[in-house]
Formats: C-alpha cells, sequence, structure tokens
C-alpha cells in the first residue's frame, strides 16, 4: 500500500497501526496539502459485500457528526477490491497508552477526560448515532490534552454483520454492557455502560472485570457485581456512586442519557473546586511521523539511502520543469481562447438556482440522475461534476446529481411477532431498532411485540428508528402453601400439581405420633409465598403407628322442633379437620368411631356452628 494513491488523491505514505477490523495509514491528502488517516478494511472484510454496504452507510452517518471531541470522517471511498475511509489525523497517543504507562489518573483528570467524553456522546446520541466500542483504545489525547474520541459508528457495521455471519464480535470484551454480552439490543445506554468501564479503569488502573477467556470475561459483566472502585482506591463517594450508576446491569437503572451523567459530573466537578486545566500533557517528538489518530504511533523508517542522491535530485528538476512548461504553454493557449471561470458549489441549493448561478458564470447544467438523500431536501443538488473550486472554460456543461429526498418505506405490523422475525421485517423495510422496553402481558408470548412506535402503516423515511414494547409474558402469580400434614404421600404430591407446584425429594423420618406413610410437613413450611414451578419437599412418617380409633356416644339437645346441624371436629397433632357434619332432630342420640393421631387429641362439638362442648380422647395404655 505505500506509495499507493487513493482516489486520486489520497498518497499512502506509512502504515502507522492496525486492529482486528482494518490497517491504518497515515496519508497526504494531494487537493487539500494536509496530513489524513485512511482506515482500509481488511481483505478477509472488503469480499463481504453486505458487511462493506452496511460498513459504508455507518461511516456516511458518522460524517455527519461536527464536534471538538469526535475525530472527523472526511470521506468514504472504494478502489479496485479496496475499501476506505479518510478521518482526521490526530498526532498525539491514545488513554490507553496514558494509562498503561501512568497508571491510575488524578481524579480531577479523569473527571475532565470523562465529561468530554460525555459531550462527544451526547452530541451523537442526539443524531441518532450510537457508538457500540467505547474503549480507551478509541480515545485519543492530542499534545495539548484535548480529547477526541474516534471510530463513531463503525462498531455498529463490524457487530451487525459478524454477529449475523460469524456468531462472534469485533471489540474489546473488557468494555462490553450486559446487553452485548448477551447479543441484544444495543443503544446509548451500552455506550453508558463502557464509558463507565473507562472511567473505573482511569481512576483504578484497571478494567472491573478480567478473565481468561473472553466469554469469562463477557458472562461476568452479565453475572457478577462491580467490585467499587472506592474499595480499590480513596475516591468521594459522589464519584463512587457516579460511576456505579453507570455500570448498572439493568439499562433501566443506569443514567438514561449522556447528558443525564454529564450534568453529575459537572455538579462533581463544581463541588471540588470547579473546571481547572489538568488535561494531560506530553511533548510529540519532532522526527515521529505516526499518531494516535487510529491506534499506536508509529516511527519514520530512515531509508539511509544516499546513493545516486545527485542524479535523482536533478532528475526531479528536470520533471518538475518540463511539467511547469506545459502547464504553462496549455494555460497560454487557453488565454488565448475560450476564457476559464471558476465553478461555483452550487450543492445544496434548488434546480432553479443552481441553473441561475451556473448560467451566470457563462456554464451549462445538465440532470443526470437523481438519488435518495435523507440530508438534501427533494429537488436541492445532492452532487455536481466537476466539483466546486475548479477551474472550466466558459460554456462547459456541469453535470448534476438531483436529491430525491428520504427514501419513504411503510412501518409494517410488528404486533405479536416474535422479537427475531420483527427484527427480519425491518430490515427487510430499511428500517431499525430503536428502544426496546420490557412489559409484562396476559396475551403476547414472552419476547414477542406488544406495540411499536411510529404505529404499523405510517409513511417515514428509510432508516428511521423503531421502539418496540416486548413482552415478558404473564405477571407471576404467588402460591401461598397450604398445610399437607396427615395427608398420605400421594395425595400431598397431586395436591401440590394442582397448585402448579413441583413434587421434590421424599424424606423419610421415624415419628411414633404419625402414621406411616403420612405428611409430617414440607420444606418450604406450610404458609410460605411460592412461585408457580417452584419445587416443595416432603417429609413423610417412617415407622409409625396406626391411628387410635373410639366409638363415641353424642346426645342431641332437646328443645325446639326443627333439625340442628352436629359438626365434629378432631384436633390432633395433625392438625384440625371435620371428621363429621351431619343434621339431627332435637333429643336424637347416635354413635360414631372416630380415628386420630398421637397420644392424644381433642374433640369438639359444634350445634348450629356453636361450639358445645369437646371431650379429650387418649391412647390406650
Amino acid at each position: 500500500m505505500i506509495g499507493k494513491k487513493l482516489g486520486n488523491r489520497y498518497e499512502i505514505l506509512q502504515k502507522i497501526g492496525g486492529g482486528g477490523m482494518a490497517l491504518v495509514f497515515k496519508a497526504h491528502d494531494d487537493f487539500l496539502n494536509r496530513p489524513v488517516a485512511v482506515k482500509v478494511l481488511r481483505d478477509q472484510y472488503a469480499g463481504d459485500e453486505d458487511f462493506v454496504e452496511r460498513f459504508r452507510r455507518e461511516a456516511q452517518a458518522a460524517a455527519s457528526l461536527c464536534h471538538p471531541n469526535i475525530v472527523n470522517i472526511y470521506d468514504v471511498g472504494k478502489e479496485d477490491d479496496i475499501h476506505y475511509i479518510v478521518m482526521e489525523y490526530v498526532e498525539g497517543q491514545t488513554l490507553k497508552d496514558l494509562v498503561r504507562t501512568q497508571g491510575p489518573l488524578d481524579v480531577m483528570q479523569a473527571v475532565q477526560i470523562c465529561i468530554d467524553i460525555c459531550e462527544a456522546l451526547d452530541h451523537a446520541h442526539r443524531r441518532k448515532v450510537i457508538h457500540r466500542d467505547i474503549k480507551p483504545h478509541n480515545i485519543l489525547l492530542t499534545a495539548d490534552g484535548d480529547v477526541k474520541v474516534t471510530d463513531f459508528g463503525i462498531a455498529r457495521a463490524a457487530t451487525d454483520s459478524t454477529l449475523t455471519h460469524t456468531g462472534t464480535v469485533i471489540g474489546s470484551v473488557h468494555y462490553f454492557s450486559p446487553e452485548q454480552a448477551r447479543g441484544r439490543f444495543t443503544g446509548e445506554k451500552s455506550d453508558i455502560y463502557s464509558l463507565g468501564v473507562v472511567l473505573y479503569e482511569m481512576l483504578t488502573g484497571s478494567v472491573p472485570f478480567d478473565g481468561d477467556t473472553a466469554f469469562n470475561i463477557a458472562m461476568k459483566h452479565v453475572h457478577d457485581d462491580v467490585r467499587p472502585p472506592r474499595d480499590v482506591r480513596q475516591i468521594p463517594e459522589e464519584l463512587d456512586a457516579i460511576v456505579m450508576k453507570a455500570l448498572e446491569k439493568d439499562p433501566g437503572m443506569r443514567y438514561q442519557s449522556a447528558r443525564e451523567m454529564l450534568d453529575d459530573l459537572v455538579s462533581f466537578q463544581k463541588k471540588h473546586g470547579g473546571w481547572q486545566d489538568v488535561r494531560p500533557r506530553f511533548e510529540v517528538p519532532a522526527k515521529q511521523e505516526g499518531g494516535a489518530a487510529v491506534g499506536k504511533a508509529a516511527k519514520r523508517n530512515p531509508s539511509g539511502r544516499r546513493r545516486n542522491a545527485f542524479w535523482y535530485i536533478w532528475l526531479v528538476l528536470f520533471t518538475i520543469a518540463v511539467v511547469v512548461v506545459g502547464l504553462a504553454a496549455r494555460e497560454f493557449l487557453n488565454w488565448l481562447n475560450v476564457p476559464t471561470v471558476e465553478v461555483p458549489d452550487v450543492t445544496g441549493v434548488a434546480l432553479h438556482e443552481a441553473e441561475t448561478t451556473l448560467r451566470q458564470k457563462g456554464l451549462r447544467s445538465a440532470v443526470v440522475a437523481q438519488r435518495f438523500d435523507d440530508a438534501i431536501p427533494e429537488g436541492h443538488v445532492l452532487s455536481q461534476t466537476p466539483e466546486a473550486g475548479e477551474l472550466v472554460r466558459q460554456g462547459r456543461e456541469i453535470s448534476l446529481v438531483l436529491s430525491r429526498g428520504p427514501e419513504v418505506v411503510i412501518v409494517p405490523d410488528l404486533t405479536g411477532k416474535p422479537f427475531r422475525e420483527a427484527d427480519l421485517l425491518l430490515r427487510a423495510e430499511g428500517l431499525e431498532f430503536g428502544g426496546v422496553v420490557y412489559e409484562h402481558d396476559d396475551v403476547i408470548p414472552e419476547d414477542s411485540v406488544i406495540s411499536q412506535t411510529p404505529r404499523p402503516g405510517m409513511p417515514v423515511p428509510k432508516g428511521t428508528l423503531v421502539d418496540l414494547v416486548l413482552s415478558k409474558g404473564p405477571e407471576p402469580v404467588p402460591v401461598l402453601l397450604p398445610s399437607f400434614t396427615g395427608l398420605k404421600l400421594e395425595e400431598a404430591e397431586a395436591r401440590l400439581l394442582e397448585l402448579g407446584l413441583v413434587p421434590g425429594k421424599v424424606v423419610y423420618e421415624e415419628n411414633p405420633d404419625f402414621q406411616e406413610g403420612v405428611v409430617i410437613t414440607t420444606d418450604p413450611p406450610p404458609g410460605a409465598e411460592l412461585s408457580v414451578g417452584d419445587t416443595v419437599n416432603l417429609v413423610v412418617a417412617k415407622g409409625g403407628v396406626p391411628a387410635n380409633s373410639r366409638m363415641i356416644t353424642i346426645a342431641v339437645p332437646r328443645g325446639g322442633s326443627e333439625s340442628v346441624g352436629v359438626r365434629i371436629e378432631i384436633v390432633d397433632v395433625t392438625g384440625s379437620r371435620t371428621v363429621y357434619d351431619e343434621r339431627h332432630r332435637p333429643g336424637d342420640v347416635f354413635r360414631l368411631v372416630v380415628n386420630w393421631y398421637g397420644r392424644e387429641a381433642r374433640l369438639k362439638v359444634y350445634i348450629n356452628d356453636v361450639f358445645t362442648y369437646e371431650d379429650l380422647l387418649r391412647q390406650a395404655e
């Protein structure tokens, strides 16, 4: 690549970095006479058309960002099989390099850097651009201490494509949000979580989670609690609370926007002395050629070649002389013939205004194509050839491409559809997911769409974000565990299944007060509040004695002519239960055999549900 000129404009000078997705070169922009950084896709990604298209679209979206804390993207292009992005060249180092060499940063220095990153994220999020790969490697520090965030929007192109085709994710798992680790939807709050990890590392010198494999680290983000930075290093409690709120595993518990986190950081800064110029500064070696625009700084490789230098100099001077003479001759001939004019810039203006402007310059115009565009209104000039500023002869035809405005699509009806199917339907229409909220619903199945915004059938510009409300299924109903004491094992298990509970282990205990095979108690105990599907263990009597029996005589009181209700209860070690409930005439006398467990029991008699008397029953000696 060294020495190659891309787009007939960007001359590649040297390699200055690289990652898993692209190689980065320092280049010279011949047209604007300035240094730039050129990121070139690696071959394995350049051959994936779907990836390249998404990469290009996301890079163009990021190019719309204009903020002092964001590395500018100048151009996106393709030459042969080479796909590249041209961006601002930043001479300096990455935040990762600073933490690696310096260790934990000064508290106010870390806060100021985080404030600058928050401002960059707030600017991007307001324009619906999500970074998805916030990490110290993508935070650049200039020699003057200015903070710049790079690779906006590019991580999304990489993640969407690789998740679809290979099941892997480009990026550093140390800075993943829990939803990224689960492969679920990522949005603004995912950037906030990753920024929380960056602030944690600046304050402590280490990341919250580490492990032997990427999978282990990702699972720690999902399941493990973060050790508060205050336990690692003495920092103010307010700053510790800011870090821990940004690192909440539930997105709903995190900061809801970068602006909200920014406000807390600024309040902390004011409380502890206000803004101070604590930005890290360092000297850039005079002979250093690389920069931290996209990776590590690279040193110039001194050639040391001086052989034939004299002849090379004369050859260059001779070539320059020939070129100058040729250009002078051409300009002279042009001057003798048709006058030249500078092409005016008519991009972004209405067609009739563009035609008038060109006509006043003695130029002709022709509309050669029309294309959809999200930024330029319909009927306005999207691009022109030759470009503005070029010198052409009067009478030259300027080719114009008009904007058709945003491409409009109809929002599909996603109600009731599973998340994966809704994803495919949105992508097929050129739409994207916005926010996702989960709610309980008694009708819509789990992980299916309850509602959406915009509503179905609405015409919207292509690329519009669609917010979804997904179902968490019916809200769980608590189950109050009753007492099964005295029931046979089979009866207790059947009753558990009726309640939606799962019979668990059966533990046998010797207890002389219970008949063998009868339930003594449960684990958890009666009265516990459970959920459907919970397991209940049963404690059953082993080697017990048979139930005691006795014949009793009941005399119904005299008086009155109407029948009365007679109810008899037995209270023993198994609890209280009704053993007889019938109606009798006043004065009736009848006999009844009752059974009880344990050494003794109480027999209670109720007449018309009014307690009348009780008797004590004892086991025969």
